[in-house]
């Protein structure tokens, strides 16, 4: 399993988001990862796409973060014992 960490992600206004619809193979309720080949079809579209009318802010190079520096915090919790039968029970009556 793999957690990839965004850090410093900026959202844009509409009005600088990437003109691709549907009509480019990408449906509106896609809730998963959707990949392109970028050097063929659809892909190479969006290829150029972003080299000629990408925002400022976007950069050349990501290099991701291979370790999470952030600072952690223990806190303690009440345990929940029974919990797991108490929901069958409600569940199944």
């Amino acid at each position: 399993m793999t957690c990839l960490v965004l850090r410093e992600a900026r959202f844009l206004p509409e009005s600088e988001w990437l003109k691709w619809g549907p009509d480019r193979d990408r449906h509106p309720s896609i809730v998963a990862f959707k990949a392109y080949d970028l050097a063929s079809g659809h892909g190479l579209a969006l290829a150029d796409l972003i080299r000629n009318g990408r925002p400022a802010e976007f950069v050349d190079h990501f290099e991701p973060v291979m370790a999470d520096e952030r600072m952690l915090a223990e806190q303690l919790s009440a345990a929940r014992e029974g919990q797991g039968a108490f929901r069958v029970h409600l569940t199944t009556d």
